[in-house]
């Protein structure tokens, strides 16, 4: 159940930020207890149903507090289902439009939920003989815990006993910043989603917003597309197409599509009015972004600086002081008031006096004032992700950083506080602007001499650089405080290779290139445009990155030396062997490449391994237990178990993190070895042969209710 506020006011039209479910028996007096009182030491408003409004009906009650808070924390725990109160409570909490749904399985799998099944199957089991005669609230209990366990939450099984307090610290980071994504953002806009609702409700089928970079146009129609989506039995579909730069864009994304035998509504969004004339949206459905009024932007500014707390009155004027520097424009003020969170008086006195004396330019100048606030290692860490990790996973991010010296998993956190980055799905992205601003300092910090410049992705740049042999020829300048750092400026490529004109690389190019951490040739050509890689002399030991589509040599350099590498991503190469194994391995579509090298099995960091349509690729020898996402469709592999070399090892069993088997495509594939003893997803389309599926071991027959667990499409059984 639910249970005090940690807000001293009882009046209906309260509003919580956080809502709490849970079995009284099993967790109020230890693991909802400590939430609770973590909450409440954050200042979070929180509900648990020890002040149910007096004289309100309980059920009516709760069902407005739900409505009223603004998440939901549900904690199942083992007799959790045996409560018909908290299976209305869930009914309630997922029937609601707005709170956002955490779910915390204490001491129970999620699966168990999903299927009632375990322990807590048992306890629905007593629940389902009470309430036998109504098959349809059953059905409904049912269905709400198996789309709550179907959603994104905290399993206790992945801390160690004595941990619990580090998973009240990740539950707590999750709610600061759902909070975060709710109240920062939607500053003057509640009139423009007003009338953008408006008109979608009217029939209109195309509308457009304009305005500049930074104004607001992504959070306005992200804030429309999630009311409308939460809006049931519309039948129809809002599309959104955000960030459009010219007709062309439009036409390609459109001529698969016939829109005018839909009843899709359509909107797009864009820095120039004139593409949305091109695009054929009626004049009187289009939407300019202004810049936020004063007083708005001196309430969007203090949110990001001050949170839920109201500035002091000394606060309060330094803060109307640095407003006009942003010029009404919201990305501006969220990044500046973000830099000045927690900040002392004369830390905001500073940032004035520096605006005062340089007044900004350009909205680049006065994003970089967060940036200059920023130490070494973060300001390291924001431009390699502003030039190279820009939509990189999060985990691959830190790999990498981490292997260079950094912290990064605490510069990532910081950034994010700072609305510097943002993260969506495990993706770190930022702003355009943004990304802009680092691309401008780099060049600035190399103004004088760009041959040296550490971090190159101009294609333009970068063709002198190799053709001269004269980049990075001297080491880069340190702070005084980081001259002995092991954590260096690196040197970081990044080659387009579809703008490319050709290069004929020398054997000792990437000789004076010092600390080449990072390595990238992107985007498909017809034939090679770059020549000469593997004949290079360099080892590059300090290589932690390295990713070439369509890399057209059968081999790596012979002086390769992978020690530090942690990511290897060789998508349609030529590659036909391999000797080094990292933590992320990506061949796919090596058509020519035969094997993996024998030391793949005693690659203890080994996490992601990727060989779709390597078509001569008849043997793996061992898999290491720390892989956790095997990719084979479309190999050449006949057996999966067997003695024989042209088959997975037995010991896949042993496997304990993997949680994808992908064998789309393996038209030989006869039998399966047994598999780890764990919820496993099977990808197994087009397999033909007829003994694929009676190989399964049994543990996959029985794996549980979701269709989409094991698939096995198009195969002849």
């Amino acid at each position: 159940m639910a249970s005090s506020s940690c807000s001293s006011s009882t009046t209906p039209k309260l509003k919580y930020k956080v809502f709490l479910s849970f079995r009284g028996e099993d967790t109020r007096e230890n693991f909802t207890s400590h939430l609770y009182a973590a909450l409440c030491q954050q200042n979070i408003a929180t509900f648990i149903d020890n002040e149910l409004i007096r004289g309100y009906p309980i059920a009516h009650s709760l069902s407005n507090t739900i409505e009223q808070s603004k998440i939901s924390v549900v904690i199942f725990s083992e007799k959790y289902a045996s409560s018909r109160w908290c299976l209305k409570e869930l009914e309630d909490i997922l029937a609601c439009n707005g709170p956002i749904v955490i779910p915390v399985f204490y001491h129970v799998a999620p699966s168990d939920v999903r299927n009632q099944t375990g322990s807590f199957g048992r306890a629905f089991s007593k629940l389902e003989e009470r309430f036998k005669d109504d098959s349809e609230m059953l059905q409904r209990w049912r269905t709400a815990l198996r789309d709550a366990a179907n959603l994104s939450g905290f399993h206790s099984k992945n801390y160690r006993q004595l941990q619990e307090s580090e998973l009240i610290k990740d539950i707590l980071k999750k709610l600061n910043d759902k909070c975060s994504e709710i109240d920062k953002n939607l500053v003057g806009l509640d009139l423009k989603i007003e009338k953008i609702e408006n008109l979608l409700r009217t029939g209109v089928c195309t509308l457009g917003i304009w305005g500049i970079g930074g104004i607001g146009k992504t959070t306005l129609v992200d804030a429309v597309f999630r009311k409308i989506s939460k809006q049931k039995g519309l039948g129809r579909v809002l599309i959104v197409f955000d960030d459009v730069r010219n007709l062309e864009q439009m036409d390609y994304l459109m001529e698969d599509f016939d829109y005018s035998d839909s009843k899709s509504q359509i909107i797009i969004t864009t820095r120039d009015e004139q593409v949305l004339k091109e695009c054929g949206v009626d004049p009187i459905h289009i939407i300019k972004m202004e810049e936020l009024s004063n007083s708005e932007a001196c309430q969007l500014l203090n949110r990001y600086a001050f949170g839920e707390n109201s500035p002091t009155k000394d606060y309060s004027e330094l803060s109307s002081k640095i407003v006009p520097y942003a010029e009404g424009v919201p990305l501006t003020l969220k990044v500046l008031g973000a830099s000045l969170l927690k900040r002392t008086k004369q830390d905001w006195e500073r940032v004035l006096k520096n605006l005062k004396k340089n007044p900004p330019k350009d909205i680049h100048s006065v994003l970089k004032v967060s940036y200059d606030e920023l130490d070494y290692n973060h300001r390291e860490v924001f431009l390699d992700i502003a030039c190279f990790l820009r939509g990189f996973e999060r985990n691959l991010i830190e790999e990498v950083l981490d292997a260079c010296g950094f912290a990064s998993r605490i510069c990532i956190n910081d950034l994010i506080e700072k609305s510097l980055i943002t993260t969506s799905s495990n993706i770190i992205t930022m702003h355009d602007l943004l990304q802009e601003m680092g691309s401008k300092i780099i060049r600035q910090e190399s103004a004088n001499n760009p041959n040296e410049c550490s971090k190159l992705w101009d294609h333009k740049e970068i063709y002198p650089a190799f053709k001269n042999n004269t980049s990075m020829m001297t080491s880069p300048i340190l702070p005084a405080d980081r001259a002995s750092s092991t954590n260096q400026p690196g040197t970081c490529i990044s080659l387009d290779v579809s703008k490319a004109r050709e290069i004929h690389l020398q054997p000792k190019a990437f000789n004076k290139m010092h600390n080449l951490r990072f390595l990238e040739a992107y985007g498909f050509t017809c034939g090679n445009k770059v020549y000469g890689f593997e004949d290079f002399k360099s080892d590059f030991s300090e290589l932690r990155y390295l990713c070439w589509y369509n890399y057209p040599a059968e081999s790596l350099p012979r002086n390769f030396n992978p020690e530090n590498l942690v990511a290897l991503y060789m998508t349609y190469s030529k590659l036909k062997r391999l000797w080094t194994v990292i933590k992320y391995l990506s061949l796919e579509n090596c058509l020519k490449l035969e094997s993996l090298p024998e030391s793949v099995g005693d690659s203890e960091n080994l996490r992601i391994v990727i060989l779709s349509n390597c078509s001569n690729i008849k043997t793996v020898t061992c898999i290491p237990c720390g892989v956790e996402a095997l990719f084979l469709d479309g190999t050449a592999i006949e057996y999966l178990g067997g003695n024989n070399f042209e088959s997975l090892p037995r010991s896949i069993k042993d496997v304990s993190k993997l949680y994808k088997l992908d064998l789309r495509n393996c038209q030989r594939l006869k039998s399966l070895p047994q598999l780890p003893d764990k919820s496993l997803r099977i990808e197994a389309k087009g397999c033909t042969s007829p003994e694929a599926v009676s190989g399964l071991p049994t543990q996959c027959l029985s794996m549980g209710r979701r269709k989409e667990e094991i698939s096995f499409i198009n195969c002849s059984i």
